[in-house]
């Protein structure tokens, strides 16, 4: 797949609200994915590497927006932070890739590069939001070393996993304590509740497993 990645612009702004909408259609629910308005998209845009695309001859197949929320949006909040590292606390707001073009790892390239991005600018803490019901964008934040904090109900009452990765030093876990189903919220709250963090996803005899351990204080 020939293709190149850009820092989206103002001029990019169709091009991605008509992905946002393709992708849309295409999930199983609507409730995967939380949708945008255009006016987010447009301050985003005009707002330095805050936007990052993948185009190949199709036009513009994928897409990668960061956001600095404001104090009373932060999801470090809901993970505890105090107020001083709020202030250095990022969001990975959204990434979405062309139904026609996963599988080719667009999705990890993006979140990659702009953790970069987050890095160079300073910001120590990232948070972003997966649905339960979103096993393929999960794995691959697990991937890049994102760890489950927290699960709660966001967005009109939406279940959403409040995954986070420190830039500075990697979240390390000890052996794994549990091995819990995707669809048991109940299971996975009380061990969150614990101190046990989400590190990884896997195949169980009952499907798709989230494996919990305690953070390693080594």
């Amino acid at each position: 797949m020939s293709s190149e990645m850009l820092f989206l612009q103002e001029r990019h702004l169709h091009q991605v609200m008509t992905l946002q909408e393709l992708v849309a259609q295409s999930l199983p629910s609507a409730e995967i994915l939380r949708l945008h308005p255009r006016e987010f998209f447009g301050q985003a845009l005009r707002t330095e590497r805050s936007g990052l695309g993948i185009f190949t001859k199709e036009g513009l197949v994928s897409f990668s927006l960061i956001h600095i929320p404001p104090p009373e949006d932060n999801l470090g909040s809901d993970l505890g932070l105090g107020e001083k590292e709020l202030s250095r606390t990022a969001h990975l707001q959204m990434v979405v890739v062309h139904p026609a073009y996963r599988g080719n790892s667009l999705q990890r390239i993006m979140v990659a590069r702009h953790l970069q991005v987050l890095a160079e600018m300073g910001y120590e803490h990232v948070c972003s939001t997966v649905s339960p019901y979103n096993p393929f964008s999960l794995r691959n934040f697990l991937h890049e070393g994102f760890m489950i904090k927290a699960l709660k109900v966001k967005f009109a009452s939406q279940w959403r996993y409040i995954v986070y990765k420190n830039l500075r030093r990697a979240t390390a876990v000890g052996p794994e304590e549990a091995a819990v189903s995707l669809s048991d919220i109940e299971t996975q709250l009380e061990l969150l509740k614990s101190g046990l963090l989400g590190f990884g996803l896997k195949s169980g005899p009952a499907g798709l497993q989230i494996s919990y351990a305690r953070p390693d204080r080594q």
